[in-house]
Formats: C-alpha cells, sequence, structure tokens
C-alpha cells in the first residue's frame, strides 16, 4: 500500500478547508458581555478564558453549555455561481460544548495548598461539520469537511495575594469517537492528479492524533472597593503553540488509496484583557472590559 503525504499548507490553501466553524464561545456569562471575560474570569469558565482567575471561586463548582448556532454561509463564484452550506438543519451540529469543574483546596489543612485552586475543563473548540454540493464551483476543493477536535484542560492557579493570582494549564487536543467521526474529515470531487484516482470520484480524506499545548496566566487587581471586590482587574494570558499530527487515510469511493499524513498547527497567541467596575454592590453593578 502506498503512501501519501499532504503538507498543511496544501490542505488549508483551499477557501474551503474550515473543517468547522472555530468557537469563540464557551460561557453564557461571556457571551453576553462581548466575550470580553478575561479579566473577570470569576466563574468556572476561567479555566478558558483565565485560568489565574479561578482563585476567585470558592468550593466547588462546575459549569455545563451547549450552544446552538447557525452557521448558515454562501459562496458566490466570479461567474455568478452560487453554493450554500447545507446544515441539514437550523443549527451547526455537532453543537459545541463545554465541561467546566474547579476546586478551592482553602478546606484542607495544608498551608501551601490553601491558596491553590485547581481546575479541569472539556470543550468542544470546533463544531458545525460543513457540506457543500458536490457539483459546485469548488468542489475538487472540498464537499463535506469537520474537525471536531476536543481540548482536555487541566490547570491549576495560585494566589499569591488578594491582589495577585498565577494560572498554570495544559491543552491536550485530541479526538473522541462520541463526537462527530471522531477525526477530522474532508471530502471532495477528484480531478484525477493524485495517483489511483480518477476524475469524477468521491475522495475522503481522515486523520487522528493527540498533542498538547501548555497556558500561563496572570490576574491583577491594583484597586478594589470598599467591600472587597475588584474595581480594577488586568488579565494577561499566554498560549504556547501547539502542533497535531493527523494520521489516517485517503479513500476514493470508499476504497483505500494510500495512507495519509499532516500536521495542523495552532499558533502561539497572547490575549490580555482590561476590566474597571465604577459601580459595584449589592443593589448595581456595572463593567467595562476591553
Amino acid at each position: 500500500m502506498g503512501s501519501v503525504v499532504f503538507l498543511l499548507g496544501l490542505i488549508i490553501s483551499v477557501p474551503a478547508w474550515g473543517d468547522g466553524f472555530r468557537n469563540p464561545f464557551q460561557d453564557s456569562a461571556a457571551i453576553a458581555q462581548g466575550n470580553a471575560f478575561r479579566a473577570q474570569a470569576d466563574n468556572p469558565s476561567a479555566i478558558h478564558y483565565n485560568p489565574a482567575g479561578m482563585t476567585q471561586l470558592e468550593g466547588v463548582q462546575h459549569a455545563i453549555g451547549v450552544q446552538f448556532v447557525n452557521v448558515n454561509t454562501k459562496f458566490q463564484s466570479a461567474s455568478g455561481v452560487e453554493v450554500e452550506n447545507d446544515l441539514g438543519g437550523l443549527v451547526g451540529l455537532p453543537p459545541p460544548g463545554q465541561l467546566f469543574i474547579t476546586g478551592n483546596l482553602q478546606t484542607f489543612d495544608i498551608p501551601v495548598m490553601q491558596d491553590v485552586t485547581l481546575g479541569l475543563g472539556v470543550e468542544s473548540l470546533f463544531g458545525f461539520a460543513n457540506k457543500y454540493p458536490k457539483d459546485g464551483p469548488f468542489a475538487s476543493a472540498v464537499t463535506r469537511a469537520q474537525l471536531p477536535l476536543l481540548d482536555i484542560k487541566p490547570t491549576m492557579a495560585y494566589k499569591i495575594s488578594e491582589r495577585i493570582s498565577l494560572g498554570l494549564g495544559v491543552d491536550v487536543f485530541t479526538f473522541a469517537s462520541f463526537l462527530g467521526e471522531g477525526h477530522s474529515e474532508q471530502q471532495s470531487i477528484a480531478v484525477g492528479n493524485i495517483p489511483g484516482t480518477t476524475p469524477g470520484q468521491e475522495l475522503e480524506l481522515t486523520g487522528k492524533g493527540t498533542t498538547a499545548g501548555l497556558n500561563a496566566s496572570i490576574l491583577l487587581t491594583p484597586w478594589m472597593h470598599d467591600n472587597g471586590k475588584p474595581m480594577v482587574n488586568i488579565g494577561f494570558v499566554w498560549r504556547s503553540q501547539a502542533v497535531l499530527k493527523l494520521k489516517g487515510e485517503l479513500r476514493a469511493d470508499g476504497q483505500k488509496v494510500a495512507d495519509a499524513k499532516t500536521s495542523l498547527r495552532f499558533p502561539e497567541s497572547y490575549e490580555w484583557g482590561l476590566a474597571i467596575w465604577p459601580i459595584r454592590n449589592i443593589h448595581h453593578e456595572w463593567k467595562v472590559e476591553v
């Protein structure tokens, strides 16, 4: 059996290689604030937005969410041919979701551990499989694609003082059989430029793998209200690069043509936020965050 190596650049060079829209929404409170939550991060979704914020949480807390979103898209070629993403319903499937659990260790009679908070998150970063007509203007690039990737996030935060907290975590990127097809997938119509295929055949390229990245964060509270709640918070999050090596198969009309492999790179990123609460009491709370 032959082996085919697909370079990442080859795969993502076509506009349709999205494999599922990235889901930026991981918490209802954050969604309601336009996702400006990194400097607040005061519920279990801090595992995603700013792990250092977990030190604000007491006891054991959890949050579960699922997003049902219409991701209908249309494309019009230069010749005027128009195609539409076929969702197969009103919302994108599989719907992305998340689970966050945090536990503050202050109840343990261990001095060093009293300022430690542990967390575990599981989230679906991509979802909503794309599907386009097999006779569309870019059918040779994609007719169906999805990337049902899970991000498992073991996380720890340490409160240095009432004004400074640090967070450290791992992002484990992997696939699971219960989510989508359990692997990345791209389908297209062959044009005959790949050995072992003929024009018009339905191609399917699959792959799966596991990798990990790191994240580190800080939450600063330079000013506080008289009630002890933050007046000003500054949040910063660093996420390392992670390279996901995918191994799978290339099939034509359901028959295996060759083994296939590629790499998917998640770039290094830096995120920060500034939150200001001019009013924050038991009756009213007003926040501005950038």
